[in-house]
């Protein structure tokens, strides 16, 4: 298959892993390109086709950004014989949707988290996601059992797949019984209040040294925060490194994380505390993973555990490993077995196809072209009119 892949920017994290994970354990039989509004290369998609820094995948596109993206993408899909495209949020799947239906193509989404499905703010853009999910796409992966019990609908298009960790790339690792730990994640807004939370309990911790790995907007804010609680004999910055497993291995006591970076640590071996959402979980044990691995390491349900209660899960650690060490859970669960459920699915879904989607776009090339696309009125009209009775949205 000829698959396009798209998404709003390439920078660091997680999205960047999982695209990289995908890529480099299809390509042999696959041929990936990538479309990116924003791209900096950060050694990951080695040899990739990437069509990048030419798109307006932004709530700011103005109606010529918007219809110049779409024809951009029918081209991208006819020059590269693309059979089906593959979208990962967030703006980037307007003009999408449109590109895939004029050219007869396939198309898919990946719900990552919670903003995958919130990160809509206006009427037009309401209108489109709505459509979009409700009657176009022809699948949606969830890599948590929520987010599909969220999106299910009439059609019943989405459907539950991990997030796939290559255990090949994450091998089993020598554990150091030295008391420091790796705190590993994106140093922005939405990371930063758990990563704080988090640094807060440090003196009353059984841990020598954090060190952490990641970049962010807020960065220089995390280090003034280090500084200034006194935790500078502590807490060390590591940067960005595109290969965690051939940093960490045989330094560190553990990991501290979410998400993928929790079942990469597990997979690797590790002793792992989860954090996130403003919360403090724990160190992960069997109970923990049971529940967390059908919502993707995400601490919904959980409580914000006291710091007497962390300090005695890191003694348990320290005391007893094994009870911590879940690599072989982790590789059954999220492994790479789940690549032959995805491809199987994108063979095997059908094309829909969408004369109303054609009206829109017609008809949006010939209204005031400077106008923002996503808080025009004329834009407004002819979605209401061609979508808007699709969306069952008042």
């Amino acid at each position: 298959m000829n698959i396009l892949v798209i998404t709003d920017q390439f920078i660091v994290g997680g999205l960047e892993t999982h695209l990289n994970t995908y890529y480099e354990n299809l390509k042999g039989n696959n041929k990936f390109v990538f479309i990116f509004n924003k791209y900096v290369d950060n050694g990951y998609l080695k040899d990739a086709k990437i069509y990048c820094n030419q798109f307006h995948f932004s709530y700011n596109a103005t109606i010529s950004d918007f219809c110049e993206d779409v024809k951009k993408i029918v081209d991208i899909i006819i020059n590269e014989k693309i059979d089906i495209i593959h979208v990962h949020p967030f703006y980037c799947l307007f003009p999408a949707i449109f590109a895939a239906n004029i050219s007869k193509k396939k198309i898919v989404f990946t719900c990552h988290g919670r903003g995958s499905i919130t990160y809509y703010n206006g009427i037009n853009d309401t209108l489109l996601y709505t459509f979009a999910i409700k009657e176009y796409i022809s699948k949606i992966f969830c890599v948590s059992e929520l987010y599909k019990e969220w999106l299910d609908n009439p059609n019943k298009n989405s459907s539950f797949l991990p997030n796939i960790v290559d255990e090949k790339q994450f091998p089993k690792h020598e554990i150091k019984l030295n008391k420091t730990w790796a705190l590993v994640s994106r140093l922005d807004d939405d990371k930063i209040d758990e990563i704080k939370k988090f640094l807060l309990m440090l003196p009353s911790l059984d841990i020598k040294e954090i060190h952490i790995y990641g970049q962010g907007n807020m960065e220089k804010e995390l280090k003034v925060f280090v500084n200034k609680k006194h935790l500078k004999n502590k807490v060390f910055f590591k940067g960005y490194t595109n290969d965690l497993s051939k940093t960490l291995n045989g330094s560190y006591n553990g990991v501290i994380g979410q998400g993928r970076v929790a079942i990469e640590s597990l997979t690797m071996n590790y002793p792992t505390i989860l954090i996130g959402y403003n919360k403090i979980v724990g160190v992960i044990d069997d109970n923990k993973f049971d529940i967390l691995k059908k919502i993707n390491f995400i601490p919904e349900g959980f409580e914000d555990i006291p710091v007497v209660k962390l300090q005695k899960e890191i003694k348990s650690a320290y005391a007893n490993t094994k009870k911590y060490q879940l690599r072989d859970e982790a590789i059954d669960f999220f492994g790479t077995k789940n690549f032959a459920v995805y491809l199987d699915i994108l063979q095997n879904i059908k094309f829909k196809y969408s004369e109303v989607l054609n009206k829109c776009f017609n008809e949006m090339t010939n209204v005031k072209q400077d106008e923002m696309f996503y808080n025009s009125y004329n834009v407004f009209v002819i979605l209401k009119k061609y979508i808007g009775s699709y969306t069952m949205n008042p």
